[in-house]
């Protein structure tokens, strides 16, 4: 990086170490609904259009804003599935986790038996772990849990209502309205992603794009070569004002194949 890189870091460093917008805006999206007044306030308190003006770096600064999540409506008082009425608590040994996602470690001898009775959850889905969609990228996980119950968009799974924060117990402007951690194909669980800068597009939206592309438009920009990765170009290239000048990603053939001739010569000598 140049001297005058480097100056530029430091002094979008020292503006955002005062900057409170930015995490205003993080703690908006939990405690509120996704479409409400204060988390559109933590949007504009975040402030980092000026940021650009005040560090005179408007031509050589590119500015990336992303989430790694979505977010949906949650309705406490209509929209529970209290578990208790479906199980025997007995019959399991351990569950983790409420609302959009619990797994559950049945009890030995109990699988089929609480199998079959989740099922019977109206507004959830059930699985077990060799039946997770492949789309979810989960059931290989060593940790994950005989079955898995996955909720509709907007329903919150816990064992009770008595176990639900502030349920009944605290005034309701303490209650969280949104939620995350549904089905991955809710349009509301899409994260959000905007760019501008010298290397971008101006007026310009692309179709969706995945969080692991976002590694190859960091790298580009900053122009690093990415390591080889699950991004894909073809989903961002388009964004770019300069596709020409995009580093490319060392694909993993390509060093096995480097590596295969260098094990070669090695031998030949």
């Amino acid at each position: 990086m140049s001297r005058k890189g480097h100056q530029g870091a430091e002094r979008v460093r020292n503006e955002l170490e005062g900057a409170e917008g930015a995490q205003t805006f993080t703690w908006a999206r939990p405690s509120f609904a996704p479409t409400g007044k204060p988390e559109y306030r933590g949007v504009r308190e975040a402030h980092i259009p000026p940021l650009r003006e005040k560090t005179d770096l408007q031509s050589d600064l590119n500015v990336i804003l992303f989430s790694d999540h979505g977010m949906t409506d949650i309705y406490w008082m209509d929209k529970v599935i209290e578990l208790v009425t479906y199980i025997d608590l007995n019959d399991i040994t351990q569950l983790k986790d409420r609302g959009a996602v619990v797994s559950v470690w049945p009890a030995e001898g109990k699988e089929d038996k609480v199998y079959n009775q989740l099922k019977s959850i109206e507004h959830a889905n059930v699985y077990k772990k060799e039946d997770i969609p492949d789309r979810f990228h989960y059931k290989k996980g060593k940790f994950v849990s005989p079955l898995t119950i996955i909720a509709e968009e907007g329903w919150f799974i816990t064992v009770s209502k008595d176990k639900l924060p502030f349920w009944k117990n605290g005034a309701s402007q303490a209650w969280q309205h949104g939620w995350h951690g549904y089905d991955n194909e809710f349009i509301d669980m899409r994260g959000f992603f905007m760019a501008y800068g010298p290397d971008f597009k101006v007026n310009y939206k692309s179709g969706p794009i995945r969080a692991v592309d976002v590694y190859n438009i960091m790298c580009t920009v900053l122009g690093i070569e990415p390591l080889s990765n699950n991004g894909s170009w073809s989903r961002i290239k388009d964004i770019l004002i300069n596709q020409a000048t995009m580093v490319r990603p060392v694909q993993l053939e390509h060093c096995l194949l480097v590596m295969f001739l260098l094990l070669l010569l090695s031998l030949w000598a």
